[in-house]
């Protein structure tokens, strides 16, 4: 039995040919697709760790800025959030008004001056922990868009 022979004419050379080459790329395409995936998938794993270690826990500045802050330490939220420059104006402040009212209870035995102190703490507690908030917020908003850190 004699195979049915197809007539040989330009579009079935062309065709033949498209096909071996198609044939010879096969491997060729197949090796590169295993190459995307694993680019996409160190990709994805190089963007996770990104995400996870540039984002900030709005939880995690909040804990820390308001339990440090009643030990004298809350300027630590704002050096979390790495904005310095208010940290360590933060710490001057704490540090100040705790020293008022230390040596305006101890040194001068005058109590309204070292409840001027404390009431004078409480507000600036209050205030860097909101500060810290609203720093974390910024801070999650501009990496959301832009891909990198405010400062």
């Amino acid at each position: 039995m004699d195979e049915e022979k197809v007539p040989e004419n330009d579009h079935n050379k062309r065709t033949r040919a498209e096909i071996g080459s198609r044939q010879a790329e096969g491997a060729n395409v197949e090796q590169l697709r295993q190459e995307v995936y694993s680019l996409k998938a160190q990709v994805r794993k190089n963007e996770k760790i990104r995400k996870e270690s540039i984002y900030k826990s709005p939880g995690d500045a909040l804990a820390l800025s308001a339990f440090t802050g009643l030990f004298g330490f809350g300027w630590l939220g704002l050096m979390y959030m790495k904005s310095y420059g208010e940290g360590i104006g933060a710490l001057i402040i704490s540090f100040g008004l705790i020293a008022g009212v230390y040596f305006s209870a101890t040194s001068i035995p005058y109590i309204g001056l070292a409840l001027a102190f404390v009431v004078a703490y409480v507000i600036f507690y209050v205030w860097q922990i909101n500060r810290v908030c609203k720093l974390c917020v910024i801070y999650d908003q501009h990496i959301a868009r832009n891909g990198i850190p405010p400062w």
